[in-house]
């Protein structure tokens, strides 16, 4: 059954999304993520807008999503986080996962980590946070 509220409370984000990103739709210039806690040991994220970016008006990338970090020597992040910072509208449809060690009881902590997961220092990029 918490499955059910998790996805229930997603879709609740998403529909009230749609109405706050219409702003950022319009003039094309933000980035409006919909994060949520499901209620088990993960925050899940979706995109609601994202600006086009160079990135993503060239060919796409036959480079999947997640390579692990060690058959890529030097490299600090994988390509996930590339792709949330630079071009965000490759995720649109998909939901991203922020794995967390245990249960959340600090709400103000857990958006804090999807802000900081999904927008970084970007001042372009938002992050409306379910709490129900």
């Amino acid at each position: 059954m918490g499955t059910l509220h998790a996805y229930l409370a997603g879709l609740g984000v998403l529909a009230c999304g749609v109405g706050a990103s219409g702003r950022a739709a319009a003039d094309d210039a933000e980035t409006v993520w919909a994060c949520w806690y499901d209620r088990s040991t993960s925050v899940l994220c979706r995109l609601l807008t994202a600006p086009a970016s160079p990135i993503e008006t060239a060919v796409e990338s036959p480079l999947p999503l997640v390579v692990p970090a060690s058959s890529r020597p030097g490299a600090v992040l994988p390509p996930l986080a590339h792709v949330i910072s630079e071009a965000p509208a490759r995720l649109g449809g998909r939901t991203v996962r922020i794995p967390l060690l245990n249960h959340a009881h600090n709400m103000d902590a857990v958006e804090q980590l999807a802000e900081a997961v999904m927008c970084g220092a970007r001042s372009d990029c938002r992050v409306l946070f379910e709490r129900g």
